[in-house]
């Protein structure tokens, strides 16, 4: 008996997801402001379904059918190499970085004072940085919050949480500070990419289970690991 409701229930899951309208919305014709959550149920619709019937999902229903790629404010201007401490150790650590101005991408899911303002990023030969200008005295407010780094088309997670025992970072290899500034290092081993290709990230705060903000509001951004040759043609004149 459980057997066939489970299976009732996976192909409950799949009747959903081909019923829906969700599919209007990926083509050029058609706009919502809600594509990436329309995106997103028909993904939890048919990862459903396989869960019904006791198999893990594919990998590939965690990531957005028909992304969407906000372009950072500032590119990085060349390699950098910064001491992940939670501050701001000289003017020039951060001075190379890519920016990306978070009032422009916001994605509020509950009102209230933004959390988060710019974030920069950066790389050099060993590791990816990311440093985030938080509103540290709201954000300590909040008893229990976390910060995920989710580099979709490569299904990495990266988090930074607080709870009752303190903060802490869950993720491959993580290196993090945080006092001032969230400062992130994350090695390249673990997202192997090759010179060019693109990487989509998107960030997400929660408090509890419950997302606060998102950012961009809809997709990821797209940033690129450098080309070849990339230090010689930024300071070219």
């Amino acid at each position: 008996a459980q057997g066939r409701e489970a299976l009732s229930k996976a192909w409950q899951s799949l009747y959903v997801a081909e019923g829906s309208d969700w599919m209007w919305w990926y083509g050029d014709t058609h706009y919502s402001a809600q594509q990436d959550e329309f995106d997103r149920l028909f993904r939890v619709h048919l990862a459903n379904a396989y869960r019904f019937v006791g198999h893990e999902p594919p990998n590939d229903l965690e990531t957005p059918i028909k992304p969407v790629a906000s372009l950072p404010s500032h590119e990085p201007t060349a390699s950098m190499t910064p001491v992940l401490d939670g501050r701001e150790t000289t003017y020039y650590e951060w001075l190379y970085a890519g920016r990306i101005d978070l009032h422009k991408d916001y994605g509020a899911l509950h009102r209230g004072q933004q959390l988060c303002h710019t974030l920069y990023y950066g790389f050099d030969a060993a590791s990816y940085y990311f440093c985030f200008d938080l509103d540290l005295d709201q954000l300590n407010r909040l008893n229990d919050w976390r910060i995920e780094l989710a580099f979709v088309d490569r299904h990495l997670h990266c988090t930074i949480r607080r709870t009752g025992e303190g903060v802490t970072g869950d993720g491959p290899s993580l290196q993090w500070a945080l006092e001032r500034v969230l400062e992130v290092g994350l090695p390249r081993a673990r997202l192997p990419l090759k010179p060019g290709e693109p990487l989509f990230l998107r960030v997400t705060i929660f408090q509890g289970s419950d997302p606060l903000e998102c950012y961009p509001a809809q997709g990821t951004f797209h940033l690129a690991v450098p080309p070849e040759g990339f230090e010689a043609s930024a300071w070219s004149v």
